[in-house]
């Protein structure tokens, strides 16, 4: 049987299973947002803080914006911080 997902790629979404199986995980600015959502999506708590807290780390008077759209509506809250 084959379950089908749509809302991501397969290349995210492997990356997401590496991190459930093998606790091993690679963030980068070009993933961090679609993990974030996988995260949240399948209520994975402490993939949720490392990519709240990866992506506060990155933010920039000329990224802060972008990086806030991509992590509230996840329920990111270390940007408060930032």
């Amino acid at each position: 049987m084959t379950i089908p997902i749509t809302d991501t790629n397969s290349r995210d979404f492997t990356t997401f299973l590496e991190f459930l199986h093998r606790d091993k995980l690679h963030l980068t600015m070009e993933n961090a947002f679609e993990l974030f959502k996988l995260a949240a999506t399948y209520a994975v708590i402490d993939l949720q803080q490392i990519c709240d807290e990866y992506l506060a780390s990155k933010v920039e008077p000329s990224n802060v914006l972008f990086i806030a759209d991509g992590c509230l509506p996840f329920g990111g809250t270390a940007l408060k911080n930032a």
